[in-house]
């Protein structure tokens, strides 16, 4: 087999071996460009996404402590049914009652006529017992605390002994509980709390009669008398 080496053909085939190889450079730096602009339009793509996951996410954070925030601003204001009815005094002797529901304060006591006033709570005292009341757990207490013996039958004996007996309304539930000073479990934490929110409410009784009778002790409930505590 015969072989032309002349240089007019060995000059042909360098020639036509460099144009391959240049369109070959050609095409591997297109496809190049054209694979970094398709990753950065991928990426400018992807941030675009990422940017707007964000910012939705920011978004439904941003409503979900409104309204978490909104729960728990509903849940301190007053409800549109609340009202509460507050009696105490001494067992077997006198009972006196705030009602929220009528505005009026009642006094009884044995051998004598009731009397009543008009007794009217400003809406920030009727917040104050709201948030007390819910603070306090009152609608979750589920005994009265009545009891005046222990389970080894030590009984408290209070004379004279003080009760009260509260009753609430609100988001249409009812709730009465109902406390004697002879109560054999004092340091119980549910009568504590109990007593916490009853005595808040005898301030504001307190402060109210002081104010409409000009500081005279006499309109005040007569809850005088010191309860003597023994053992029987």
């Amino acid at each position: 087999m015969l072989i032309n080496l002349a240089p007019r053909h060995i000059l042909f085939s360098k020639c036509a071996c460099a144009n391959i190889t240049k369109a070959v450079i050609i095409s591997f730096v297109m496809l190049t460009a054209s694979d970094v602009m398709m990753i950065e339009n991928a990426y400018a793509s992807l941030s675009s996404d990422l940017v707007r996951l964000n910012s939705d996410y920011k978004l439904q954070t941003l409503q979900q402590k409104v309204l978490e925030n909104m729960s728990t601003f509903a849940s301190i204001l007053p409800p549109a049914d609340f009202a509460f009815s507050y009696s105490f005094g001494i067992i077997g002797e006198t009972n006196n009652t705030v009602s929220s529901e009528h505005d009026v304060f009642i006094k009884e006591n044995v051998g004598a006529r009731p009397t009543s006033i008009t007794f009217t709570l400003s809406a920030a005292q009727m917040q104050s017992i709201w948030t007390s009341t819910m603070e306090t757990h009152f609608f979750q207490i589920k005994n009265n605390f009545t009891e005046n013996c222990d389970e080894s039958g030590n009984c408290v004996l209070v004379t004279p002994e003080h009760y009260h007996s509260l009753k609430i309304t609100g988001n249409n539930n009812t709730h009465t509980v109902i406390a004697h000073d002879g109560y054999a479990f004092p340091h119980d934490e549910e009568y504590q709390k109990f007593k916490s929110l009853v005595d808040e409410i005898d301030r504001m009784i307190v402060t109210i009669r002081s104010q409409e009778n000009g500081n005279n002790d006499n309109a005040l409930p007569s809850n005088d008398r010191e309860p003597e505590r023994g053992f029987i």
